[in-house]
């Protein structure tokens, strides 16, 4: 799961967290990705951290959620 995810690790893509949050890369690095946050934040985080990437379905649901 993690060599794909890795391998599949883009800019513009909504990912997760192991511990529930969620952003966008902007950019990934060998050992690292830049990741902004909802807040606007951009947060630079070890690529390994990153527990998954969220699939356009997901992404959709979880906009729908936030709108209520």
């Amino acid at each position: 799961h993690f060599a794909r995810l890795h391998a599949e690790l883009a800019p513009g893509q909504v990912v997760t967290f192991g511990n529930g949050i969620y952003g966008t890369t902007v950019a990934v690095y060998e050992d690292t990705a830049d990741i902004q946050v909802k807040s606007g934040a951009v947060l630079t985080v070890s690529r390994y951290a990153i527990s998954a990437i969220v699939r356009k379905e997901k992404q959709h649901a979880q906009h729908l959620a936030d709108a209520h």
